[in-house]
C-alpha cells in the first residue's frame, strides 16, 4: 500500500458547507502533492461504501464533514488493514474533531493532515442492538458517542433544525425535544454487574467528554483510557432539566440528584417499549427495545492535532 490520502467529503456537512469548500481543498490538494484524491458522497451511507472500496488502496482516508461523515467512515473499516483516519471538521457538532484539536478552519485542518500530523490510537466503541419485533441483532461501531431515548430525539431535532449550528443548534433541539418526549422504562446492567433500572430519560454513551456540540455530558472521559462512559439520567422534571442545563454544558452534573455517570467495558440495555438510538449524532432506529454498547477490543489510528 502506497502512502496515499483518500480525502472522502461530504457536500451537504454544515449545512452545504462542504459544497462551498470542496473547490478550495481542490485547489490546495492539486498544488500539494499527486498522491491524494477526492471522492464525494451522494446517498446516507455512501461514506461505508467508499471506504470499502478504497481502503486497501490508500493508507490515510480522511473525512471532511461530521460527527456522522465520520461514523460513517469508521464502518466501512474492517481491521484488516491499518488504515490512519483524519478528520476536516465542517459539520455541526464536530465533538470528535474537538478532542483532536483539529482547527474549524479547513485549510489548517488540511494543513495537519498533510504535514503536522500526530498519529495517535484511539479507542472505539460498538453497538449490537434489536430492533422491535425483530430476531437478528444489528451491529455498528461508534466513535465519539451513542445513546437512546432523549438524547437520540434531541439528534432527530438536529437533523431538521435548518438554522443554527454548534452548542445552540443543540440546546434549540433540546427545547424542542422537551415537549415531545416521554421519559422510558428502562434496565441497564454493566460488565461489573452494577444494575440501573426504572424510569430514564436517556442513557448516553461516550468515548469522548462532549456530544451535541460541546455538551460535556461525560467530562471524566479518554478516547484512550480503554473504557467508555455513561451518563444515565432518571426521570426528572422539566423545570429541573431547564433549571440545571448549565451543570451538564460545564460537566457539573454528577451530583445532582437522578444522574449517574459510569465508567465500563460492556452495557446491555433493555427498554420497555421501542426507543430511539442514535450513533454518533446520527438516528440509526426508532424500535429499538435491546442494545449493548461496548469497547471494541482494538484500537483505531487517528490524525491529531498535537
Amino acid at each position: 500500500m502506497k502512502e496515499k490520502t483518500l480525502f472522502i467529503i461530504n457536500p451537504e456537512a454544515g449545512k452545504g458547507r462542504g459544497r462551498k469548500i470542496l473547490p478550495q481543498l481542490s485547489r490546495i490538494l492539486a498544488s500539494h502533492s499527486n498522491h491524494t484524491e477526492i471522492v464525494q458522497t451522494e446517498r446516507a451511507h455512501h461514506a461505508t461504501e467508499l471506504v470499502k472500496l478504497y481502503r486497501m488502496d490508500f493508507k490515510t482516508i480522511c473525512a471532511a464533514g461530521g460527527d456522522g461523515t465520520l461514523n460513517e467512515t469508521i464502518n466501512g473499516l474492517d481491521g484488516s488493514v491499518e488504515n490512519i483516519i483524519g478528520v476536516i471538521p465542517i459539520g455541526s457538532g464536530n465533538d470528535f474533531a474537538r478532542t483532536a484539536g483539529i482547527s474549524k478552519d479547513p485549510e489548517e485542518a488540511l494543513r495537519v493532515i498533510l504535514e503536522s500530523r500526530v498519529v495517535r490510537e484511539v479507542d472505539t466503541g460498538y453497538l449490537k442492538y434489536k430492533e422491535n419485533k425483530m430476531v437478528n441483532l444489528i451491529y455498528r461501531r461508534f466513535l465519539n458517542s451513542a445513546g437512546i431515548g432523549f438524547d437520540a430525539i434531541v439528534s432527530d431535532q438536529i437533523k431538521k433544525n435548518k438554522y443554527f449550528k454548534g452548542l445552540p443548534l443543540y440546546i434549540s433541539a433540546v427545547i424542542q425535544a422537551l415537549f415531545m418526549y416521554q421519559v422510558m422504562d428502562a434496565e441497564a446492567e454493566f460488565d461489573d454487574g452494577y444494575k440501573a433500572a426504572g424510569r430514564k430519560l436517556l442513557i448516553a454513551v461516550s468515548n469522548g467528554k462532549t456530544y451535541g456540540g460541546g455538551l460535556k455530558v461525560n467530562p471524566e472521559a479518554e478516547v484512550d483510557d480503554g473504557y467508555l462512559d455513561a451518563c444515565l439520567i432518571g426521570s426528572l422534571p422539566v423545570w429541573q432539566i431547564i433549571r440545571d442545563f448549565q451543570k451538564l454544558i460545564r460537566g457539573k452534573h454528577g451530583d445532582i440528584p437522578g444522574i449517574e455517570i459510569r465508567k465500563f467495558k460492556s452495557v446491555r440495555i433493555k427498554t420497555a417499549l421501542p426507543v430511539y438510538i442514535h450513533a454518533d449524532g446520527e438516528v440509526i432506529s426508532r424500535t429499538v427495545t435491546e442494545v449493548e454498547a461496548g469497547l471494541n477490543p482494538t484500537r483505531q489510528k487517528f490524525i491529531f492535532a498535537k
